[in-house]
């Protein structure tokens, strides 16, 4: 791990009026020399806060060969904080390699940098990380339970490239032709399910639209507190986590709380203004998933309508575009806002379809060595409705089972018993269906999983309009939601 003396010697030299000239250099060689001792990806992660603590340090110094470092150590850190991360959260193999391209490119282009800002040890060590990365991959390759084990991935969000993403043309499509002309003050506004893959997509837009700068944030977890105060400074340290992990990106400090308390959204105006400036001759595309949250905030008086106007601003504003995603158009109860979104299209995310199913489960990753038999698959197609999520999930238990048994084939009974499994590892999942319910129509759902068809008829055309049921006879779009909604009530 890094010396603490080591950065103490560097604050003190800061400090002094006569000896900050030789702070820059000092750093890059005390940085380099620390991160060429690592021999491990695991054991990048003490760097991680050390590094970006001596890049505010030299940032702050008085002429420009600080401020030129502390970009170079903040993207060094970027880099170290991925890698450490894909150690300590092993990944589907697949994830994995994509993870590792692309810190090896950032690796690359990190060493022409500091060479050409004369900083030899931190060149040395972006070579020496490269052949940490070179290990991984060796490991990978050389590791048979990398090939089955992990394939398939019912957690988070799918990053861009990831192989196990499929299908969502007809949303590039769309945004594309929406977000290509910048005198167009149209939006887009992502409506699905939970679990649909709205997260996955938007993540995939700096690889589908790449003349765009994309900045995702999730509303979810980016927005505590009341107050527009509370928002803007929200807003802009959500921003600043996810550019300070993208290596070449803006590297503005997001706003202070008591700092901008008069004006919080002039003050967020001007910093966004900022953001657009640094990226010279690239559009930001900001993408705010799980926007119907944020919306929720304003409606329940958390924060004033004053910041969905400020978003419609923006989406207007030279240099910006903006695109929301979340669950529903707006519940009834919010309609009111909807003025705020009356120059956003509507796209909705829905299942995918059976030849995108059957290809994420045929060929999740590449020298896939699994088979499925025809008629397993068209089960595993039929139980989860080509679900994205339920899809994933399934793959999953499917790969447990067959992992121990050591079998290629992959079987009717594999598919039946996985969907047993499914219905308890998917639990979370779930019951958050059931808690976005009320309990009226928890109850049409678990008549309907009887057989039963209830005299509701304004739930019943809710539950088709978000793709729960079919619009005929009013069956489950997805059989495995079936099942949980028969189980009996706790």
């Amino acid at each position: 791990a890094p010396t603490a003396d080591g950065e103490l010697i560097l604050q003190t030299t800061a400090a002094s009026t006569g000896q900050k000239w030789a702070v820059p250099r000092a750093a890059g060689w005390w940085i380099g020399h620390q991160g060429q001792q690592v021999t491990l990806l695991a054991d990048l992660q003490p760097l991680v806060d050390v590094t970006d603590r001596i890049g505010a340090l030299v940032a702050d110094l008085p002429r420009d060969r600080g401020v030129r470092l502390s970009a170079l150590l903040e993207d060094v850190s970027a880099v170290a904080h991925s890698l450490a991360t894909l150690a300590a959260e092993p990944q589907p193999a697949d994830i994995a390699r994509r993870v590792l391209e692309r810190n090896e490119h950032h690796l690359i282009s990190l060493h022409g940098r500091a060479g050409a800002q004369n900083y030899p040890q931190l060149a040395a060590l972006t070579q020496h990380w490269q052949t940490l990365i070179q290990a991984e991959h060796n490991r990978l390759a050389d590791d048979p339970a990398t090939t089955t084990l992990g394939t398939y991935s019912a957690g988070g969000a799918l990053d861009a490239n990831s192989t196990l993403f499929r299908g969502r043309d007809d949303v590039f499509r769309t945004a594309q032709e929406v977000y290509a002309n910048p005198q167009r003050a149209e939006t887009l506004l992502l409506i699905g399910q939970q679990r649909m893959g709205k997260s996955s997509a938007l993540k995939q837009l700096s690889v589908k639209i790449p003349d765009v700068h994309v900045v995702y944030v999730d509303c979810q977890g980016a927005f505590f507190g009341e107050g527009d105060t509370a928002f803007a400074a929200g807003l802009t340290a959500a921003i600043r986590r996810w550019e300070r992990r993208m290596p070449g990106g803006p590297r503005l400090a997001a706003l202070n709380v008591g700092e901008i308390a008069d004006v919080p959204l002039l003050h967020l105006n001007g910093w966004l203004e900022d953001f657009a400036a640094e990226l010279r001759f690239k559009r930001v595309l900001l993408c705010l998933d799980e926007f119907d949250k944020l919306v929720g905030m304003v409606a329940t008086g958390r924060y004033s309508a004053d910041v969905l106007a400020a978003l419609r601003s923006l989406s207007q504003a030279l240099g910006w575009m903006v695109l929301y995603s979340g669950q529903y158009e707006l519940d009834h109860h919010r309609a009111e806002f909807a003025q705020y979104l009356k120059n956003a299209r509507r796209v909705r995310i829905s299942y995918l379809k059976p030849h995108e199913a059957e290809s994420l489960l045929r060929d999740p990753a590449p020298n896939f060595p699994l088979t499925w038999q025809d008629d397993a698959l068209a089960l595993a197609l039929e139980w989860t409705g080509c679900q994205p999520y339920l899809l994933q999930l399934l793959g999953v238990e499917v790969i447990n089972q067959v992992s121990v048994t050591g079998q290629l084939m992959i079987t009717t009974a594999e598919v039946e018993e996985a969907v047993k499994l499914a219905l308890d590892s998917g639990q979370s999942y779930f019951l958050s269906l059931e808690g976005a319910f009320d309990e009226a129509t928890n109850e049409v759902l678990r008549s309907l999983a009887r057989g039963d068809v209830p005299d509701e008829p304004a739930i019943l055309r809710r539950l088709v309009d978000q793709d729960y049921l079919d619009d005929e006879q009013w069956h489950f779009r997805v059989p495995l939601l079936r099942e949980w909604w028969s189980r009996p009530s706790l």
